[in-house]
């Protein structure tokens, strides 16, 4: 909603089962929007980033290729992930990788090994009460502000949100929303 921000992209991080035949492996997956890959610099082995626009597949990392296949050029192979449905029945979601990329070193701020659309997390969202309207379900945030005199703009523009989250958590009132520049993060992080 705001014109100062040129990329926004959500990030949610899940751990789940994968299913390879009948081998099935516990994995960190995210879920994100399209813009991920424009977003944030990661190498791709083998596939096209214009295939993570595509809710049917999977980008998943080298290591995890040789994990679960043996090998690294996987594109175009079945990967199921198990989803524990509402009723406590466990139920595949299948997907076609779509990509492999070079995995990140372990300092990195992202440590996945599976990553595909955000619009799968409603998929196998066990809380009906959470969906993509809903506010009560906090998900990390990336913005892109091309002009650093508008962060200010950008900052002000988000108190607007405070009323709805302190509506729907009850139990989790903020008092403001703030913007955390990336570059550096970790390191200011460790620093508090």
């Amino acid at each position: 909603n705001f014109k100062e921000v040129s990329k926004v992209v959500r990030y949610q991080i899940s751990y789940s089962d994968m299913r390879i035949g009948e081998e099935v492996f516990g994995t960190q997956m995210i879920f994100a929007d399209s813009g991920f890959f424009d977003l944030f610099t990661y190498k791709l082995k083998h596939g096209s980033f214009a295939d993570f626009h595509d809710k049917g597949k999977v980008f998943i990392s080298d290591e995890t290729a040789m994990k679960y296949f043996n090998r690294e050029d996987v594109v175009g192979q079945p990967l199921t992930q198990i989803v524990l449905g509402k009723d406590g029945v466990r139920r595949p979601k299948e997907y076609i990788v779509g990509g492999v990329f070079e995995q990140l070193p372990d300092n990195s701020s992202f440590n996945f090994e599976v990553v595909t659309l955000f619009d799968n997390f409603w998929d196998i969202n066990l809380d009906a009460d959470q969906h993509e309207t809903s506010w009560k379900r906090w998900t990390t945030l990336f913005l892109e502000i091309n002009d650093p005199s508008s962060v200010t703009a950008v900052s002000q523009q988000l108190q607007n949100y405070i009323q709805p989250q302190n509506e729907a958590r009850e139990d989790f009132k903020i008092s403001s929303y703030y913007l955390e520049n990336f570059d550096g993060m970790m390191k200011r992080n460790r620093a508090n």
